[in-house]
């Protein structure tokens, strides 16, 4: 399941692009996996570490002068977590149709609006 929000990046009519892509978490056979406690499903999300703040976050970066949103998020998305030195090319080209497919065709926009930057108050 994909998830994106629209935020101010900074002051004026600039915009950040933030995927938020997640998944049921699955046993080996397929079903999902529940908490042992509430029994319900266990939902996964990908983060990131940023390299500046050592902190854990959602990817995601700047929307360009007129970059459509989707191609922002499969950027960043590329950019900040699809760094797989060890894949082969032919995987390599597999993985970018599919997650080009799930951005442009499975997403969903949960936010837009103003967010306060943490890293600069």
């Amino acid at each position: 399941m994909l998830f994106f929000f629209l935020v101010s990046g900074h002051f004026g009519p600039n915009h950040a692009a933030d995927p938020i892509v997640t998944r049921w978490k699955r046993d080996a056979k397929g079903q999902k996996v529940r908490h042992n406690k509430t029994n319900k499903p266990i939902l996964q999300f990908v983060c990131i570490r940023r390299r500046d703040t050592n902190e854990y976050a959602i990817p995601g970066g700047m929307v360009e002068r007129k970059e459509r949103v989707t191609d922002t998020l499969q950027r960043e998305f590329h950019e900040e977590v699809l760094n797989f030195p060890d894949i082969s090319a032919s995987d390599r080209e597999k993985l970018i149709a599919v997650i080009k497919d799930i951005f442009e065709n499975g997403g969903s926009k949960i936010y837009c609006g103003y967010v306060d930057d943490p890293r600069y108050r």
